[in-house]
């Protein structure tokens, strides 16, 4: 067994040694290589003592009957000597995983700084069962707030896709907290009391680098833990909880060999002539002991196993505990966090110590014959059953807030670690509006990331509720799209933003942009289409304090009927005064503002800029509509046949003029 004060000695020497004599993260992590390494060689002989010592005392314990010298002169110190060597090669074990833990997260946080950030699974959650299953704050009352459509969270790129939001965000280490941050980003938050109470956590952990590494340095040894099926452990009943009779037999009967070992060793002139008895009854206990430990097997090996698997996440809720103690955090939402903790400490710590007792299993034969003879396990599960049992509300909602301060710590993250973030403002309103100043695409890697500007509000300067976003081919008309709708999803939820500044009313948030057909319901692409927005249209009229993203509005039918449709329902919105942003190619949808003068409408468009055979894009958001077109011109730069590019402009400026005349 090992101590957690070893431990990080061992590691913190490490740590400073690497950084002391390196100046970037990539000599840190060549540094904390070589301790690793170290430790690994020391592991070895560590390894082999163990068992040159173990042979010792079976020679000693065998040799007893024949002189008291090998118990007492071979067998004792053997194991005093057993038991040291242990107790040190678990000390750098441990000291080698925090080594590793650490170098773990210095390669993250290098990941996120350079934009490459490592991709796990996504945890599937039920839409039933235990508040931790999910993904449901379990320490405290689920605050309101409505939940994304499948379609917007498709759309968007929230849960899908090689570069999707939650894997940018993600620096979770438990499933608990993987799966409240999947729940946070796709349930946006209806108060602003309480986009502000998570905001104000956020902007702590953002601003506070060393208190929100500790947190996250107290929770990634957790990373290898499996924890399926363990929320319904919660509520699952004990075996041996307030079993004190069964635990005081245990006790005594554990108790009468090593007695007997340790009378036998004495000499004779102080024993007499009955060490053959006291062996003798020793043997007899044994059996006794083992026919106990036979009796229960049933019982004992799924309540320790259960215990142990709960192991990991004590050891994690102490440590998040120690964190939270010296960091004394100020925002209202963490001190909660914090409280639920401060409730839990005075039996967390006696919970860690029985699980890393029955922990012993691991040693196999040794803990087996510690087993029988100490009756080890009868011992340790009733007392660790009863603490469990009494607390296991306190235990889940503790569970419940350690996911929740991963998660914000990955909403948080950003804040620090990236450019141009920052904590978007929440005004009160009777009509919805969004003022940005440099929009950014939070997806995008940041040196890449163009920004643009977006006021949108019948509210704001202009009283523009309608944006028609006009522009040619891969000018990035989409990606406009997806960066206003995935910054306000970040603002409901009350994470940081990509932006200069942002001021919103909290609304919910709806989008048309990746339709597809549905096989599965015999469906079309274009009634999935129909559906998507007649339902948009409808919340809109239950409701305008929201925002709709439309990409190429009714595409799947012919252009006469989409262009009417798309202009009546650019109307409708605007009547309404819900907020849409919607992108298109069709010149007569720009002419809402053009020919008609439509109020509380404006266009915008994104061009490209052709020098020969190279085409360029600057993605700057421009005002007014399109006035250029480029798709035949990308088939000529892609290597298209010079007859289908040259029949393909002669129909167009054929049919420009028809249409002209």
């Amino acid at each position: 067994m090992s101590t957690d004060v070893t431990s990080k000695a061992e590691a913190t020497d490490a740590t400073e040694t690497s950084t002391a004599a390196t100046g970037s993260m990539a000599d840190a992590i060549a540094a904390l290589d070589l301790r690793i390494r170290a430790l690994e060689a020391k592991s070895k002989k560590l390894s082999a003592a163990r068992m040159l010592l173990f042979l010792a005392v079976l020679v000693g314990l065998f040799g007893a009957a024949e002189s008291s010298l090998f118990p007492l002169g071979i067998a004792l110190p053997s194991l005093i000597a057993f038991i040291f060597v242990l107790y040190r090669h678990g000390a750098v074990l441990d000291a080698k995983k925090i080594l590793e833990l650490d170098r773990l997260l210095r390669f993250e946080k290098e990941e996120r700084r350079t934009n490459r950030r490592r991709s796990r699974a996504i945890p599937d959650v039920p839409d039933s069962g235990t508040p931790l299953e999910r993904g449901l704050a379990a320490y405290r009352e689920e605050p309101a707030a409505y939940s994304l459509d499948d379609g917007v969270v498709d759309d968007l790129g929230v849960l899908s896709g090689p570069r999707n939001l939650f894997s940018v965000l993600d620096v979770t280490s438990t499933e608990f907290g993987a799966r409240r941050l999947r729940h946070l980003l796709t349930h946006v938050l209806d108060s602003r009391d309480e986009i502000q109470r998570r905001q104000a956590a956020v902007a702590e952990l953002g601003q506070r680098t060393t208190f929100r590494e500790k947190i996250l340095e107290a929770l990634i040894a957790l990373r290898e833990a499996k924890f399926d099926g363990l929320p319904r452990f919660f509520h699952s009943p004990t075996t041996f909880a307030g079993r004190s009779a069964l635990r005081w037999s245990a006790h005594v009967l554990g108790s009468i060999v090593p007695l007997c070992v340790l009378l036998a060793c004495l000499p004779d002139s102080i024993i007499g002539g009955v060490r053959a008895h006291l062996l003798a009854i020793g043997f007899f206990t044994i059996l006794i002991n083992m026919a106990m430990i036979g009796s229960r097997v049933r019982e004992t090996n799924p309540a320790r196993d259960r215990l142990r698997r709960f192991g990991p996440l004590f050891s994690g809720m102490s440590r998040l505990d120690a964190a939270l103690l010296e960091a004394k955090p100020e925002s209202p939402a963490l001190a909660e966090i914090a409280s639920t903790f401060e409730e839990l400490r005075p039996k967390i710590g006696k919970l860690e110590r029985y699980v890393a007792l029955l922990g012993l299993h691991e040693f196999g034969v040794i803990f087996e014959i510690l087993n029988v003879v100490l009756l080890w396990e009868l011992r340790v599960l009733p007392p660790a059953e009863t603490i469990f049992r009494d607390h296991r509300e306190l235990l889940e909602r503790s569970t419940g807030a350690l996911g929740e301060i991963e998660a914000l710590c990955s909403l948080a993250c950003a804040l620090d670690e990236q450019i141009g973030y920052t904590i978007p403002a929440p005004v009160d309103g009777d009509r919805p509006r969004v003022l940005a100043k440099q929009l950014g695409h939070p997806l995008l890697e940041s040196d890449v990331v163009v920004r643009n500007d977006l006021e949108i509000g019948k509210d704001t300067t202009d009283g523009i509720s309608v944006v028609i976003l006009s522009g040619s081919n891969m000018s990035g008309k989409s990606t406009y799209l997806k960066s206003a709708g995935l910054n306000v999803l970040l603002a409901g939820a009350g994470g940081a933003v990509c932006a200069e500044s942002f001021e919103w009313t909290p609304m919910r948030l709806y989008s048309d942009i990746n339709v597809r057909d549905s096989l599965d319901d015999g469906k079309s692409y274009f009634q999935v289409e129909v559906e998507r927005v007649r339902d948009t249209i409808r919340a809109a009229d239950e409701n305008p304090m929201m925002l709709a993203i439309f990409d190429e509005l009714f595409r799947g039918t012919n252009t006469d009927e989409r262009v009417a449709l798309g202009r009546s329902i650019v109307r409708h919105y605007r009547d309404s005064d819900a907020l849409l942003l919607v992108a298109t190619h069709d010149n007569a949808l720009t002419e809402l503002v053009t020919v008609d003068k439509e109020p509380g409408v404006e266009n915008y468009h994104l061009r490209e800029e052709v020098q020969g055979n190279e085409m360029t894009f600057d993605y700057r958001l421009r005002r007014g509509p399109a006035t250029t077109r480029n798709a035949i011109r990308v088939l000529e730069v892609s290597g298209y046949p010079e007859s289908i590019t040259k029949n393909a402009r002669e129909d167009l400026a054929r049919h420009q003029g028809q249409t002209d005349s």
